[in-house]
């Protein structure tokens, strides 16, 4: 589930590496890869997915959307990995936090539990973080 845009990409890069008869979109029969645009969120069964990946953009989101989609992959998911920056960068204008931290927002949201959490190596300020969803 990600932009249009974003899936138009995918579609074509994995279509690519992996054949397009591996790769399905939304309102096409499910084949490989299912991708899907962010109201078509939904319409996916419970407990459908063994594991969902959010990278870089939960603690870009209002809080109201990063709590909507917390609560569907909670719905949806066994598992959550997400690896997003802690710097809460600071709104020049406001001088309030901008950005929010997805395990504050996953404390908030309730049943996840947490399995691991290391500082992301790659980028620095990331870190990675696996849950296993108990609700």
């Amino acid at each position: 589930i990600d932009l249009p845009v974003v899936n138009a990409i995918q579609t074509f890069f994995l279509g690519c590496a992996l054949g397009f008869d591996e790769v399905s979109g939304y309102g096409e029969k499910v084949q490989g890869f299912h991708i899907l645009p962010p109201g078509a969120i939904g319409e996916l069964a419970d407990k459908s997915i063994a594991l969902t990946v959010n990278m870089d953009s939960m603690v870009e989101w209002p809080r109201d959307v990063a709590i909507g989609y917390l609560e569907n992959i909670r719905r949806l998911s066994k598992k959550f990995l997400h690896i997003n920056q802690e710097a809460q960068a600071l709104d020049e204008s406001t001088k309030q936090w901008k950005q929010g931290v997805v395990s504050s927002l996953i404390a908030e949201t309730g049943g996840y539990e947490k399995i691991y959490r290391f500082p992301y190596w790659m980028l620095e300020g990331y870190v990675e973080e696996l849950y296993e969803i108990s609700a």
